[in-house]
């Protein structure tokens, strides 16, 4: 399974930590990657038949934005 995870640009985001964990509170992250420069990310390392969860962080200098929880199988 390799989806591929797309957003929207944040115009005062350096760069994103994009999340995918088989949790709402992601306490179990399958998948992370802290230093995503692009909009879309492809998540590697996922099962079939699996429920997941992912949100992006947007990052800059002055702090950081995370999006609501999205959901995929």
């Amino acid at each position: 399974l390799l989806p591929s995870l797309q957003w929207s640009r944040s115009t005062a985001a350096v760069s994103y930590k994009v999340e995918v964990a088989t949790d709402y509170s992601f306490t179990n992250i399958t998948y992370q990657n802290s230093t995503a420069t692009d909009t879309t990310q492809i998540a590697t390392g996922l099962s079939l038949s699996t429920h997941y969860f992912w949100r992006v962080t947007a990052q800059n200098s002055k702090g950081s934005a995370t999006s609501p929880i999205y959901r995929f199988v």
